[in-house]
Protein backbone atom coordinates (compact mmCIF):
# COMPACT_ATOMS: atom_id res chain seq x y z
CA UNK A 1 0.00 0.00 0.00
CA UNK A 2 1.05 3.74 -0.75
CA UNK A 3 2.46 5.81 1.96
CA UNK A 4 0.08 8.66 2.56
CA UNK A 5 2.81 10.40 4.90
CA UNK A 6 5.14 10.55 7.62
CA UNK A 7 5.94 12.61 10.39
CA UNK A 8 8.46 12.69 13.20
CA UNK A 9 8.58 14.30 16.45
CA UNK A 10 11.33 14.88 19.60
CA UNK A 11 10.08 16.43 23.54
CA UNK A 12 12.17 17.15 25.60
CA UNK A 13 11.19 15.30 28.85
CA UNK A 14 11.66 18.46 31.04
CA UNK A 15 9.27 20.60 29.25
CA UNK A 16 6.24 18.12 29.83
CA UNK A 17 7.47 18.25 33.55
CA UNK A 18 7.38 21.57 33.60
CA UNK A 19 4.07 21.93 32.24
CA UNK A 20 2.58 20.00 34.07
CA UNK A 21 4.30 21.30 37.70
CA UNK A 22 2.91 24.71 36.19
CA UNK A 23 -0.51 23.65 34.67
CA UNK A 24 -1.30 20.48 35.84
CA UNK A 25 -4.70 18.66 35.31
CA UNK A 26 -5.23 21.74 32.64
CA UNK A 27 -2.36 21.04 30.84
CA UNK A 28 -3.63 17.80 30.96
CA UNK A 29 -7.06 18.13 29.89
CA UNK A 30 -6.11 19.88 27.02
CA UNK A 31 -4.06 17.93 25.76
CA UNK A 32 -4.98 14.57 26.38
CA UNK A 33 -7.99 11.85 26.75
CA UNK A 34 -9.31 10.75 29.73
CA UNK A 35 -8.10 7.20 29.06
CA UNK A 36 -3.81 8.43 28.19
CA UNK A 37 -4.49 10.22 31.68
CA UNK A 38 -5.39 7.79 33.45
CA UNK A 39 -2.80 5.43 31.77
CA UNK A 40 0.08 7.42 32.96
CA UNK A 41 -1.02 9.92 35.18
CA UNK A 42 -0.31 7.20 38.00
CA UNK A 43 3.09 5.99 37.00
CA UNK A 44 6.51 6.91 38.11
CA UNK A 45 7.66 7.94 34.94
CA UNK A 46 4.58 9.79 34.31
CA UNK A 47 6.25 12.64 32.45
CA UNK A 48 8.31 10.38 29.89
CA UNK A 49 4.70 8.40 28.93
CA UNK A 50 3.46 11.91 28.58
CA UNK A 51 6.21 13.00 26.35
CA UNK A 52 6.03 10.07 24.28
CA UNK A 53 2.53 10.67 23.73
CA UNK A 54 2.84 14.07 22.88
CA UNK A 55 5.65 13.56 20.53
CA UNK A 56 2.82 11.07 19.26
CA UNK A 57 0.58 13.79 18.52
CA UNK A 58 3.04 16.28 16.76
CA UNK A 59 4.20 13.20 14.41
CA UNK A 60 0.91 12.42 13.21
CA UNK A 61 -0.42 16.26 12.87
CA UNK A 62 3.53 16.28 10.76
CA UNK A 63 2.60 13.06 8.69
CA UNK A 64 -1.05 15.06 7.79
CA UNK A 65 0.52 17.82 6.67
CA UNK A 66 -1.74 19.71 8.89
CA UNK A 67 -2.53 20.32 12.40
CA UNK A 68 -3.85 23.02 15.23
CA UNK A 69 -3.88 25.57 12.08
CA UNK A 70 -6.94 22.95 10.32
CA UNK A 71 -8.95 22.66 13.70
CA UNK A 72 -7.26 19.70 15.05
CA UNK A 73 -6.46 19.28 18.29
CA UNK A 74 -4.12 17.11 20.69
CA UNK A 75 -7.79 15.67 22.68
CA UNK A 76 -8.62 14.20 19.23
CA UNK A 77 -5.46 12.33 18.61
CA UNK A 78 -5.77 9.30 21.13
CA UNK A 79 -2.56 6.61 22.16
CA UNK A 80 -3.59 3.29 23.39
CA UNK A 81 -1.44 0.71 24.60
CA UNK A 82 2.28 1.08 24.78
CA UNK A 83 3.01 -0.20 28.19
CA UNK A 84 3.70 -3.53 27.33
CA UNK A 85 1.76 -3.34 23.74
CA UNK A 86 2.00 -2.27 20.71
CA UNK A 87 0.84 1.75 20.66
CA UNK A 88 -1.75 2.53 18.64
CA UNK A 89 -3.66 5.38 17.57
CA UNK A 90 -7.53 6.50 17.20
CA UNK A 91 -8.63 8.98 15.84
CA UNK A 92 -11.74 11.46 17.01
CA UNK A 93 -13.33 14.47 15.67
CA UNK A 94 -11.46 16.92 13.01
CA UNK A 95 -8.41 14.58 12.27
CA UNK A 96 -10.69 11.70 12.04
CA UNK A 97 -12.81 13.11 9.11
CA UNK A 98 -9.09 14.41 7.68
CA UNK A 99 -8.27 10.83 7.66
CA UNK A 100 -10.84 9.88 5.87
CA UNK A 101 -10.54 12.47 3.26
CA UNK A 102 -7.30 11.19 2.87
CA UNK A 103 -8.13 7.65 2.40
CA UNK A 104 -6.04 6.64 4.93
CA UNK A 105 -6.07 2.64 5.87
CA UNK A 106 -3.61 2.33 8.69
CA UNK A 107 -1.57 4.17 10.70
CA UNK A 108 1.80 2.63 12.09
CA UNK A 109 3.48 4.10 15.14
CA UNK A 110 6.60 3.75 17.24
CA UNK A 111 7.97 5.82 20.41
CA UNK A 112 10.51 5.85 22.28
CA UNK A 113 11.86 7.88 25.62
CA UNK A 114 15.12 7.66 27.29
CA UNK A 115 16.70 10.12 29.94
CA UNK A 116 16.15 13.46 28.69
CA UNK A 117 13.59 12.94 25.42
CA UNK A 118 11.00 11.38 23.99
CA UNK A 119 10.30 11.02 20.04
CA UNK A 120 7.82 8.95 17.87
CA UNK A 121 7.64 8.09 14.47
CA UNK A 122 3.84 7.69 12.43
CA UNK A 123 3.60 6.32 9.19
CA UNK A 124 0.24 6.94 7.25
CA UNK A 125 -1.02 4.36 4.46
CA UNK A 126 -3.74 4.71 2.25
Amino acid sequence: MPIAGIGIDLVHIERIEKLLDTHGDSFLAKNFTEAEIETCKPNRRAAEMFAARFAAKEALMKAFGSGLYSGVNFGDIEIVGGLNTKPEIQLHGKIKDLADEAKVTKIFLSMTHEKEYASAVVVLEM
